[in-house]
């Protein structure tokens, strides 16, 4: 395949925002981020902790969760009311603010919107970004008494 199929191919895969890409294909997209952006910009945002290539893995997630809660009419607000969960830490989960992102919201959310196998398939194809997060492992449902057969 040559560059430009290869391009193409990429480019209807990105018209898709809950595309999980590749670790070629975050390859050459941070490569024309970068070219896009400068170096002062990236090197800016480098500082601040903001790595391109984080951004771009997490892109796909985001629009995951920002579509299920969309399809099922519901805001930021409307979740965080229902599963009891401050509004920010919600954001955080949509936005990849790490720092502000608790992996145990995370998951709650995640079953909440009913995304859990999807999120794996993304976890596994971003797995050092997914453990930075506290994303992976993943972890089982606890067992309630209503769950345990007699």
């Amino acid at each position: 395949m040559n560059d430009s199929e290869v391009l193409a191919r990429l480019n209807k895969k990105l018209r898709k925002k809950t595309s999980i890409l590749t670790d070629e294909e975050i390859r050459i997209v941070a490569g024309e981020v970068r070219r896009l952006l400068g170096q002062d910009i990236v090197a800016l945002a480098r500082g601040h902790g903001v790595r391109v290539e984080d951004g771009l893995r997490w892109q796909s997630l985001r629009a995951k969760c920002e579509q299920e809660r969309n399809n099922r009419g519901l805001t930021i607000k409307d979740v965080a009311s229902q599963i009891r969960r401050p509004q920010y830490r919600i954001r955080a989960v949509e936005q990849g603010g790490l720092r502000e992102l608790r992996p145990e919201i995370a998951h709650e959310y995640f079953r909440f919107l009913g995304i859990v196998p999807w999120v794996k398939r993304w976890a596994r194809a971003n797995q050092e970004l997914a453990e930075r997060a506290g994303i992976l492992p993943f972890p089982t449902r606890p067992r309630t008494k209503d769950t345990i057969r007699r």
